[in-house]
């Protein structure tokens, strides 16, 4: 009797331990459906943001009007990543050419000017 007792009580104990299971599976799905569906309603709010031409500040401040400062906190808005791209190579463009011109006190007059008559 008492080799029964023992493994009909091993037998419910591994039955529950599988209803446990069972139970934080589904738990674990409902949590993973949940956030999928959030990550989808965060996704169409960021296209429909970005459609309104916005800008997001660093402060977090959603700015509706394209103008260069922060209803929030005042600030200037930053530039995009294509716009600084653009200002550097701008700004290394004008440095080669200062470093490549050589930097004389007068003027070299051309030929043109001088043999006019």
């Amino acid at each position: 009797m008492a080799k029964s007792r023992s493994s009909s009580s091993s037998s419910s104990s591994s039955s529950k331990s599988s209803d446990k299971r069972l139970r934080k599976k589904r738990e674990q799905e409902k949590k993973d459906f949940i956030n999928a569906r959030m990550n989808e309603r965060i996704a169409q709010r960021e296209s429909e943001e970005s459609a309104w031409q916005g800008w997001i500040c660093p402060c977090g401040g959603k700015n509706f009007v394209m103008k260069g400062r922060c209803f929030a906190c005042n600030g200037l808005k930053p530039l995009n990543a294509q716009q600084r791209g653009i200002g550097q190579a701008a700004q290394a463009i004008e440095k080669a050419r200062e470093a490549q011109a050589p930097k004389s006190k007068f003027r070299s007059r051309s030929r043109s000017r001088s043999v006019r008559k």
